[in-house]
């Protein structure tokens, strides 16, 4: 799915929110390019330090560029509403000290 890179730019490997979509950029994109951006699949990413049981829903938190078993962050609204988006799914189970997790993407 290509998608047009905001002023920052996007960067091969990071989490691209699209919506209510979450995928990974397959390529580095500049403002004005597009990245080509995949919403399936299992792939390693940097996650907040709490231990994670394979299979649970894991959701992203863009403001700290973590994924997280938490549905909100720091920053959620008023009335509690979530601001983390829902991503996917632990492929594999997490340690607290693990600094990655493989994460099956919702798709």
């Amino acid at each position: 799915m290509p998608v047009a890179a905001p002023a920052a730019g996007i960067s091969s490997g990071s989490v691209v929110v699209i919506g209510a979509l979450a995928g990974i950029a397959l390529n580095s994109a500049t403002e004005g390019s597009y990245a080509d951006v995949k919403l399936n699949g299992v792939f390693e990413l940097p996650k907040a330090a709490e231990a994670i049981e394979q299979g649970t829903e894991l959701f992203y938190d863009a403001s700290a560029g973590l994924v997280t078993a938490s549905e909100t962050d720091a920053t959620a609204d008023a009335d509690g509403a979530a601001v983390n988006i829902k991503i996917g799914h632990a492929f594999a189970a997490a340690a607290v000290n693990d600094a990655t997790i493989e994460v099956k993407l919702l798709g």
